[in-house]
């Protein structure tokens, strides 16, 4: 056997100070972004909610009028002898 297979391999000094340097910068933008990224997603819930709870309200305001104004139209259509067909 040879040297080489039955020592541990040897770390160069580089690689030794560059790897923890790069962890220290990367763990923090990772959690950073990651916090940021669950912020974006909350504040979207609660806007889409917001939205889809003022359509629904505006939609039924709508429908609401849009009836009221039908049963006057027929009110008035049934009330004038005039316009009636018999």
């Amino acid at each position: 056997m040879t040297e080489a297979h039955s020592a541990p391999k040897q770390w160069r000094l580089k690689t030794l100070l560059t790897v923890p340097f790069v962890a220290l910068i990367l763990a923090p933008a990772l959690v950073i972004a990651l916090s940021s990224l669950y912020t974006g997603l909350k504040a979207v819930d609660s806007l889409s909610s917001r939205v889809i709870t003022d359509v629904s309200s505006r939609a039924e305001l709508a429908a609401i009028h849009q009836l009221e104004e039908a049963t006057v139209m027929l009110r008035s259509t049934v009330a004038d002898p005039e316009n009636s067909l018999g």
